[in-house]
């Protein structure tokens, strides 16, 4: 019986290549501004990073459902009327989408190993918050 080898899949990256130096710059802009919008948002009176942030997040994919699929889905709200707190937080969350398609890069595109690259961002993004630990 002939012995199988395994496939050889590409090892994946579990630490920054200098190559994609531009790529972490770009991750760590962008977790500055969103820490910016985010203390926006949370300088406003009775507002929170749970139900105003992650409400507008909400939105955000209630208008990309009824964009992408009008046929199934009917856009509620129009989002360029938002007033505050929901027009600063809908900024919060787009620089925050944004984020995580930077994310997503690292390790579809740039063969970074999942695990790695969700830790790694998390670590920018609580670095650009603020917090001293991460995890």
């Amino acid at each position: 019986m002939p012995v199988k080898h395994k496939e050889n899949k590409p090892i994946k990256k579990v630490a920054w290549s200098e190559e994609d130096e531009e790529h972490r710059q770009k991750l760590i802009k962008c977790a500055e501004r969103y820490a910016e919008a985010r203390q926006k948002v949370l300088s406003i009176p009775g507002t929170s990073v749970i139900e105003d942030i992650q409400y507008a997040m909400s939105l955000i994919y209630e208008e990309y459902k009824a964009n992408t699929w009008p046929d199934k889905f009917k856009q509620k709200y129009d989002l360029s009327l938002a007033e505050s707190p929901i027009k600063e937080a809908l900024v919060a969350a787009r620089i925050l989408e944004e984020y995580s398609d930077l994310t997503t890069v690292l390790h579809q595109d740039l063969n970074y190993d999942w695990y790695w690259a969700v830790n790694e961002t998390g670590e920018i993004l609580d670095k650009a918050i603020g917090y001293d630990d991460h995890l």
